[in-house]
């Protein structure tokens, strides 16, 4: 599982469908290297992937989701 993210903020969520290769093993991404400041090495990898993008309404029920759960969760908390 891939989480596609700026700082903590979730874009997309991602599955790898193959397995991972080292960029090296493909020159057509040598030219974005340097453009987008990756290091073009063999311990740098890629791979296909299947991913969804998240929207603000996914934010959404995503959010309500979570408080639905807390407030069930509050129902079985005692303090002593």
């Amino acid at each position: 599982m891939i989480l596609v993210t700026e700082g903590f903020t979730v874009y997309a969520i991602a599955k790898i469908i193959e397995i991972p290769k080292p960029i090296t093993s493909n020159e057509y991404f040598k030219q974005f290297c340097g453009e987008f400041e990756i290091d073009y090495l063999d311990f740098v990898i890629y791979s296909k992937a299947e991913w969804f993008e998240l929207s603000k309404l996914t934010f959404l029920i995503m959010n309500c989701n979570k408080e639905s759960v807390e407030s069930e969760n509050k129902k079985f908390v005692s303090v002593h």
